[in-house]
């Protein structure tokens, strides 16, 4: 008997996790990345980013990113990941940074929220829907404190998960979009 009402609790306890179950993560297959890949994309703006895969650095899993293309200029960035292949952080041209708190929602099934932080030390916390059909995906999101939802956005999923392209109609009614070139395994 008691072996029954552990299980029964245990299952309810399973059941109304919010986390556990409704989100999903999509994450880069980082364990399957082979160390040295090469990514190449393009947007709609004009800019180029060339991903390089190094590999585990301490607690993350990072990417140098040559970006070429922007108006203020050509830099060298770091995207870092957690083990579950979810963004954590991204460290831009000289003291831009960005840190998401767990982790970047986009790419997590269901319901998500998340605080962003650049820094400026500001600070706002986002809350996403995302669906999934098939290899795409279409996240909705809006900051926290409003109630509106913003359009669309909508990502196409290839190899180790990696996000071929993504389109996204902006709050000003312009479209943009980013899509993968050439991937280069090492």
């Amino acid at each position: 008997m008691n072996k029954f009402i552990t299980a029964l609790c245990l299952g309810a306890a399973f059941f109304l996790n919010p986390i556990s179950s409704q989100a999903q993560t999509i994450g880069l297959k980082i364990n399957e990345i082979p160390k040295g890949l090469v990514i190449h994309s393009v947007s709609s703006n004009g800019e180029k980013l060339v991903a390089t895969y190094l590999g585990q650095k301490g607690r993350t899993y990072d990417f140098s990113v040559q970006v070429s293309g922007r108006k203020s200029g050509n830099f060298t960035a770091r995207e870092k990941y957690d083990a579950q292949g979810r963004m954590v952080r991204w460290i831009g041209n000289g003291s831009y940074n960005e840190k998401w708190i767990p982790h970047y929602c986009e790419f997590t099934l269901g319901s998500c929220v998340h605080k962003h932080r650049d820094q400026y030390s500001r600070g706002r916390t986002w809350v996403y829907q995302i669906e999934r059909k098939g290899d795409m995906l279409t996240s909705l999101r809006r900051l926290k404190s409003e109630s509106k939802w913003r359009a669309p956005k909508t990502v196409t999923l290839g190899p180790y998960n990696i996000r071929m392209k993504q389109e996204i109609t902006r709050t000003d009614g312009t479209k943009w979009w980013r899509k993968v070139t050439k991937i280069v395994e090492p």
